[in-house]
């Protein structure tokens, strides 16, 4: 696992600004400004930094219109996620 993991909503904003997506959102944003293929996008792209793989029954089953949402889905993917960074 990198150490990415740890710097979630650094590594989220960093995604979205390369996506084009609106940058400098906090937790409760809404992501209104994607559609549903720039979402796989950018799901695509932070399982490939953060080294983690969602199944597609929890991409499903979980609302993913915050910031905070996408946090949660990383979570449930990788337990060790919301565990602070070792120092």
């Amino acid at each position: 696992m990198r150490s990415d993991i740890h710097d979630l909503p650094m590594v989220i904003e960093s995604l979205l600004s390369e996506s084009g997506a609106a940058a400098g959102l906090t937790g409760d944003d809404v992501l209104l400004d994607m559609s549903s293929l720039e979402l796989v996008r950018f799901l695509i792209a932070l399982e490939e930094r953060l080294a983690v793989e969602f199944d597609d029954e929890s991409i499903m089953n979980m609302s993913l219109e915050t910031v905070q949402d996408i946090v949660d889905l990383v979570e449930h993917a990788h337990p060790s996620a919301s565990e602070p960074a070792a120092r």
